[in-house]
């Protein structure tokens, strides 16, 4: 991310003839946008604290409704048990960061 804005700057910068142009003035970027990146390690470890002190329910409470009406109880323990051994978090951050570029004002 650091190298893609630092070729954008430098573009940027450099004018026609190949000179280092006037940096753009403070009214060219009037929403003052930053970068930065998605940090899930504060947030995981509460949610997966929920998830796991979350009860479900040994039966369905509604049996033989299909997919429509929600999400079936078999399905969520699957899921569940995926988030909490499984799923890694720290990859799916990165892929994350690096899927689109992020900025905040």
């Amino acid at each position: 991310m650091a190298k893609f804005i630092a070729a954008l700057l430098a573009t940027a910068l450099v004018g026609a003839h190949g000179a280092l142009a006037a940096p753009p003035s403070k009214s060219a970027n009037p929403y003052n946008l930053q970068p930065y990146k998605i940090n899930l390690s504060k947030n995981v470890p509460h949610m997966l604290d929920m998830i796991k002190r979350t009860e479900l329910p040994a039966e369905p409470q509604y049996p033989g409704l299909d997919g429509s009406m929600g999400i079936d109880l078999e399905d969520l323990k699957d899921l569940r048990e995926s988030w909490l051994r499984d799923f890694n978090w720290k990859k799916e951050e990165a892929t994350m960061n690096k899927s689109v570029p992020r900025f905040k004002p």
